[in-house]
């Protein structure tokens, strides 16, 4: 297994994962699959996500394929 920080290369393989995660096990996330699949350019918005800097986003691939993330967001505020 390699671990590495996720880029906006990863964009792709990143939305595909999150799908089917959404498709399984729907109920630990926020928005629902069907919500997911209406979005308008889902991938440049990921691209975004992966690039900010308000969060970093890690992924474990197995065979060169992506089998999991994780995302630290960074608490901006001062309190």
């Amino acid at each position: 297994m390699d671990i590495r920080e996720l880029t906006a290369e990863d964009a792709e393989v990143y939305w595909n994962l999150r799908l089917e995660a959404l498709k399984n096990n729907g109920e630990a996330f926020a928005t629902t699959y069907e919500e997911s699949l209406a979005r308008s350019n889902p991938i440049e918005q990921v691209k975004k996500n992966l690039a900010s800097k308000d969060s970093l986003t890690y992924g474990a691939f197995i065979d060169e394929s992506l089998a999991g993330n994780v995302t630290v967001m960074f608490n901006r505020h001062e309190k």
